[in-house]
């Protein structure tokens, strides 16, 4: 994989759900699925693609509940946010 990544040179990479690659919601499987992300990313810094985790969380069972989009899930629903940083190498 990280020869056809380093071929193609994405800009971004997309994981979209993220509990498909992880084995569970436990810290290890979290780590474990990272350490598999950087394994296939360019030696290189530079090379590498940015990273985009989506991870789906589950709406709350209302009855006569209204879907929320745009502003109104920043502002409404705190648990769904988005955020990034610059992971460091593992190993």
């Amino acid at each position: 994989m990280r020869d056809k990544i380093e071929e193609f040179k994405p800009g971004l990479i997309v994981i979209d759900p993220w509990n498909h690659i992880v084995a569970d919601s436990k810290q290890a499987d979290y780590s474990q699925a990272l350490k598999g992300l950087d394994s296939i990313m360019p030696e290189k810094p530079e090379e590498q693609p940015a990273l985009l985790i989506v991870a789906h969380l589950r709406e709350p069972q209302f009855a006569n509940a209204v879907r929320a989009g745009g502003t109104d899930l920043s502002t409404n629903y705190p648990e769904a946010t988005c955020w990034a940083r610059e992971l460091e190498p593992c190993g």
